[in-house]
């Protein structure tokens, strides 16, 4: 029987049910009960709503959590984690199955969401605060990534509306440094173009590694020299020729780093 602490049922002497739980309140049907050995749980109007078992695992909405935390729903955001503002909508990440496909709801600003019940796809949204809920990047159920478009290129897994950038610029473009006077080539040069006026170029020890490349544009009427810092190796490609190299003007030359302080340069108006 429930044990009556000043006129109101508040622990019960047995495990319970999630119907009639054995710690409860006023309300006869919402509380702790033990539905199983080392497992307590908890109702609310007669369901039972979570569940933490032997191993720690806790379930919400499922009564058999397989994880340490298993949160299952039919309808609205399975899990959602925000920070409410006063006089505003707090930040927010949910993670939703919607079955209308889109995230419109306002309390949204940033989701993830599986397009509807049949698609295996999961999308990203933001949404600023007062506006609307926007699509940015998708993953189809073939496993082509689109971010910016829902329109897959075809035979690209990738596919971007919009510049690809890194920390060098677009890389659909090959930055340029400008120079104007006698310039020794930086780490930061690496996959850019220099344009150089008068002075010329070093190419010096120790700042590059194999793979990178850096373009030189001769951008006047008269020779540049490229030079090999000391000790560097470089190369012209196509012979045994290392030391300085003359660009001529207007020239275009490419020097490509092949092993530690050895370099590889190609180009045209280069002797």
């Amino acid at each position: 029987m429930p044990v009556t602490i000043n006129g109101t049922t508040g622990i019960a002497g047995v495990d319970g049910s999630a119907a009639t739980p054995s710690v409860q309140g006023s309300d006869t049907n919402t509380g702790v009960f033990y539905p199983a050995a080392d497992t307590v749980a908890v109702s609310t109007g007669g369901s039972e709503r979570m569940r933490v078992d032997s191993s720690g695992n806790v379930g919400i909405g499922t009564s058999t959590p397989g994880n340490i935390l298993d949160v299952f729903g039919n309808t609205g955001d399975m899990l959602r984690l925000s920070r409410n503002n006063t006089g505003a909508v707090g930040n927010q990440i949910a993670f939703r199955h919607s079955n209308a496909g889109t995230m419109t709801e306002t309390a949204s600003i940033n989701a993830i969401s599986t397009a509807n019940a049949d698609s295996a796809s999961l999308n990203f949204y933001t949404k600023p605060s007062g506006g609307s809920s926007t699509l940015r990047a998708s993953i189809d159920s073939s496993g082509n990534l689109l971010v910016g478009t829902t329109s897959v290129t075809s035979g690209a897994l990738l596919t971007v509306n919009g510049g690809i950038a890194d920390s060098i610029g677009n890389v659909r473009s090959v930055p340029q440094n400008s120079q104007t006077g006698a310039y020794v080539l930086v780490a930061t040069d690496n996959g850019k173009h220099i344009s150089i006026t008068t002075g010329g170029v070093t190419v010096p020890a120790s700042v590059f590694s194999a793979g990178q490349v850096v373009s030189i544009y001769n951008n006047s009427g008269s020779n540049q020299t490229i030079t090999q810092g000391g000790s560097v190796t470089l190369r012209q490609a196509g012979t045994a020729n290392t030391g300085n190299r003359t660009l001529a003007q207007y020239g275009l030359c490419t020097i490509l780093c092949v092993a530690s302080n050895t370099f590889v340069i190609s180009g045209s108006g280069l002797t």
